[in-house]
């Protein structure tokens, strides 16, 4: 593991932390690079990352919680919770939007995100973009990647729960996980232990990504350590604090398309759920296997999916 990581650093192609952890032991763990290099401030193991896409699984997490509490159903229909689009996205499934299988695209795309970027974007900023986007397919027919579609869900979540995104966040995941160096983009300042995001694939002196706009919404947003992660990933999979056994396997049925019909003792001794995030700036991975209870988790401030490369090896 050494040497793997010590050439991707060597080549310019990684900096941050790895972590891999069985049944709560460190098996493995190194910081390397600098979080901040205009101070040459390194990385260390309470340096905080952003997750990027891997913050939706924590708003999925929140959907299904609140799925088994009857607070809604995954049949629901967006326009239950959300109004101002058109019938047609207002007849989307809380389901459709979980599995990417909603029609919606990525907002990042458009033009009007392009117009209002700042540094700071939440969930209540990015809905009328959404509200202006055209389903692509017949909803349920296809999957599509959709950043769009966990906005929703985030909005959802907020109209649901009564409280912003970040409280529901604090209240029904990271208070009982103990996540106590976690946060997301837009409700407060960010930590000093923050690292700063750097552009790998430009030539020369490295550029950091302070001019990208940072959405605090259900599909990236979520900054947070490795450790903290691990205490997400281990409460998910390994106990029932977060998620029933019945919904750890609708949680994994988007990677695994028969999950939802297997028992999660059985599927647990096969499934190999990895999912990465990426952004300017920003790489993130973690791979479980529930079966062994071995989990890697890779966090980086370069982007390009070097972490997910580094992991996965």
């Amino acid at each position: 593991m050494d040497s793997l990581i010590q050439d991707a650093v060597s080549l310019g192609l990684f900096s941050g932390n790895v972590l891999v952890m069985q049944q709560s032991h460190i098996l493995y763990e190194k910081s390397v690079g600098e979080a901040d290099q205009e101070h040459h401030k390194p990385n260390t193991p309470s340096t905080c990352f952003q997750l990027a896409s891997i913050t939706k699984d924590f708003t999925k997490t929140l959907i299904l919680q609140f799925v088994r509490q009857h607070r809604l159903s995954l049949n629901d229909p967006v326009g239950n919770y959300l109004d101002g689009f058109s019938p047609e996205v207002q007849a989307v499934t809380i389901g459709q939007l979980l599995s990417f299988r909603s029609g919606l695209g990525d907002y990042h795309m458009t033009a009007d995100f392009q117009m209002i970027a700042t540094n700071r974007l939440l969930v209540k900023d990015l809905l009328p973009i959404i509200r202006k986007e055209k389903l692509r397919f017949k909803p349920g027919t296809r999957f599509l990647y959709s950043n769009s579609g966990y906005v929703l869900l985030a909005a959802v979540i907020e109209q649901v729960s009564g409280l912003s995104f970040e409280q529901a966040l604090q209240k029904y995941i990271w208070a009982p996980c103990q996540m106590k160096h976690t946060g997301i983009n837009g409700y407060s300042s960010a930590p000093d232990s923050m690292a700063v995001g750097y552009l790998s694939n430009v030539p020369g002196v490295l550029k950091n990504n302070s001019d990208w706009p940072l959405c605090g919404a259900g599909d990236g947003g979520i900054y947070t350590t490795t450790h903290d992660l691990y205490a997400f990933i281990y409460a998910l999979f390994e106990t029932d604090h977060l998620l029933s056994d019945e919904e750890k396997c609708l949680f994994v049925s988007e990677k695994e398309p028969l999950a939802a019909k297997v028992p999660w003792d059985t599927l647990k001794r096969t499934v190999r759920y990895a999912p990465a995030g990426g952004a300017p700036g920003v790489s993130t991975y973690y791979q479980i296997n529930p079966d062994n209870d071995l989990v890697i988790l890779v966090l980086s401030n370069y982007d390009q999916g070097h972490a997910e490369t580094i992991g996965a090896h």
